[in-house]
């Protein structure tokens, strides 16, 4: 995957918002689909290097009602330490 300046990114950041850490689905089909992710590209990675799979729930589940909205909607997250004033969104901040 490649990181990208936000002046660099070829997509409009302007075109954004924040994850909603919120966003969660208990459907089967869902539940099944982050499994097959999970499985195939995260499966192996500790917890220190990795990305757990509660995060990545998370992740593609915002991005999928981004996605239902605006097919062309990006979301974004600061991934810098102590950004997150509340210990809840920096506990789960911290999984990615």
């Amino acid at each position: 995957m490649a990181l990208y300046k936000a002046q660099d990114a070829p997509w409009s950041l302007n075109h954004s918002r924040q994850i909603d850490v919120h966003t969660w689905s208990d459907h089967p089909e869902v539940n099944r689909f982050v499994d097959i992710i999970h499985k195939r590209y995260f499966l192996g990675f500790n917890s220190l290097t990795g990305i757990e799979k509660h995060a990545l729930k998370k992740v593609l589940v915002d991005l999928y009602v981004a996605w239902l909205n605006d097919p062309e909607m990006c979301i974004g997250f600061y991934m810098g330490s102590g950004y997150y004033k509340s210990p809840f969104h920096a506990k789960i901040m911290a999984q990615f």
